[in-house]
């Protein structure tokens, strides 16, 4: 198999799992908001413009969340367009034996030919 290819399929699997997170924090987030309001109107102390700062913490939370999604969307977009203008190339086939191992045979051949009788 090609790394290209390779690399397609992990870009792939990059963004489900991006946006099977996004889904879950967007999930979470609404949940949390509901109770928040809730507890926004219930809650006596909280002063008109304190109400208003939380719910603008929230607008801001929610729009950095999409700012964010959105940047990574672009960006692997961007490396999956960057793969796809590149040439596909063959997976290295592995050595038959380790540099360590070969380096060891050297040494071996080197070390029998010097003792040697003369």
């Amino acid at each position: 198999m090609d790394t290209t290819a390779i690399a397609k399929e992990l870009i792939h699997y990059q963004k489900s799992v991006i946006n099977n997170a996004f889904e879950i924090v967007g999930l979470f987030q609404e949940q949390t908001e509901r109770i928040a309001e809730v507890w926004i109107k219930k809650n006596a102390d909280l002063t008109a413009e304190n109400r208003k700062s939380i719910q603008q913490w929230a607008q801001l939370f929610s729009k950095g969340s999409q700012h964010y999604k959105k940047m990574m969307d672009d960006h692997l977009n961007k490396f999956e367009s960057l793969l796809a203008t590149s040439t596909p190339t063959r997976a290295v086939k592995p050595m038959k034996s380790s540099p360590a191992k070969a380096n060891e045979e050297e040494n071996k051949k080197h070390t029998a030919t010097k003792k040697q009788p003369s």
